[in-house]
């Protein structure tokens, strides 16, 4: 077991960073497929991925090039952060065309909103940097 690093995007309700965070924690808490135990049935996974996650936490920091840990329930403001073409190029291009993505059997990309990543996330997405343990 071990943590990992998890880049989820999603077209917001709201448009700030506290708001985005706690969306993508509402879903992903929801979601059984992704957090095991829940409340409800998994939409987006096979099995559940794992048994804790937070925002930022070991990797908070990490879509602006900033070493952190975040001890917050909900990470740090920089933690998720509008989808630029900055951005973009350099952590979601890797996943153009893919909706969920995996590197050496961990998650490592999800769209909440289940749509292929494509240049069109910039200025319609946030990205949102979570840390898991499996």
């Amino acid at each position: 077991m071990s943590h990992h690093c998890l880049l989820v995007t999603i077209r917001p309700r709201e448009k700030n960073s506290l708001a985005v965070r706690r969306q993508v924690t509402e879903i992903l808490e929801a979601d059984d497929s992704f957090l095991e135990p829940s409340i409800s049935r998994g939409l987006l996974f096979h099995d559940p991925i794992c048994d804790f996650f937070t925002v930022g936490g070991a990797w908070s920091g990490y879509l602006i090039g900033r070493d952190g840990r975040s001890e917050n329930d909900y990470g740090e403001e920089y933690d998720a952060l509008p989808v630029t073409e900055e951005l973009y190029d350099q952590f979601l291009a890797p996943y153009e065309g893919e909706i969920v993505a995996y590197e050496n059997d961990a998650l490592a990309f999800v769209d909440l909103d289940q749509e292929e990543v494509s240049r069109d996330f910039i200025g319609t997405r946030w990205v949102v940097i979570l840390d898991y343990h499996r």
